[in-house]
């Protein structure tokens, strides 16, 4: 990943390594994004795909869990 890399770039990244299937963990059929994933960028919560990532920046990747 390039300095200029971001949240969608990273995403991008693990769609083209891993195919479909993580594809379809982060976005419906018709291509949006699922709002039911959480990022945490060094720990911080984030929901903006256009975050800028640093080098050395650990991100954590969750689904978000509902319940009643």
């Amino acid at each position: 990943m390039d300095d200029s890399a971001t949240l969608k770039d990273l995403l991008d990244f693990l769609t083209l390594k891993y195919g479909a299937s993580t594809r379809n963990l982060f976005y419906d059929e018709s291509g949006e994004f699922k709002p039911l994933v959480m990022f945490l960028v060094n720990g911080r919560a984030t929901d903006d795909l256009g975050y800028m990532l640093k080098e050395g920046d650990e991100v954590s990747i969750a689904p978000l869990i509902a319940g009643g």
